[in-house]
């Protein structure tokens, strides 16, 4: 998706899994190998804190809701919050977001509900004002109940040199 303004793509998906970041490779391999050991989607307390202790600031915390679907940052990493100037930890998607960003920003969420399966996402953050900012991310969905996504963990990275 363009940004409204006609600059730099905002976001893309992409379902090869094609990281350039080895952060996003890293955080990627611990969840698929939980999967698999698992046999299902893994829980949140299937993995312990000090795992994730290497993505800490890179790490947003989205809640899913049913009925009706929205999606609620529960917490998002100081990272994060650094290079977009903002924190909308406790607030939902659909008011997070301006309507004309909010469709792709919820993209890889829904991918993540329907496959089941991790996505990665790069692009720029126009709808930070910040549309010179590249970003790669990677929506790893866990599960409450091992079947039913209650929960997309996403890691975000920030790389200077990137150009998509």
């Amino acid at each position: 998706m363009q940004d409204p303004g006609g600059k730099a793509p905002w976001r893309t998906l992409d379902a090869t899994l094609a990281f350039h970041s080895q952060l996003l490779r890293g955080a990627h391999a611990m969840w698929e190998e939980r999967r698999i050991a698992l046999g299902r989607l893994p829980h949140r307390g299937d993995f312990s804190a000090r795992e994730f202790m290497r993505f800490a600031g890179n790490i947003s915390l989205i809640d899913v809701e049913r009925e009706p679907l929205r999606f609620r940052f529960r917490l998002i990493g100081s990272t994060v919050t650094d290079r977009l100037s903002r924190d909308h930890t406790g607030q939902y998607v659909d008011t997070a977001y301006q309507p004309t960003y909010y469709e792709a920003a919820i993209a890889g969420y829904l991918y993540c509900l329907s496959d089941k399966l991790s996505i990665r996402s790069f692009g720029y953050m126009a709808p930070a004002g910040k549309d010179f900012l590249a970003f790669e991310s990677v929506d790893l969905p866990l599960s409450a109940d091992g079947a039913q996504v209650s929960m997309i963990v996403k890691c975000s990275d920030f790389p200077t040199d990137q150009t998509w």
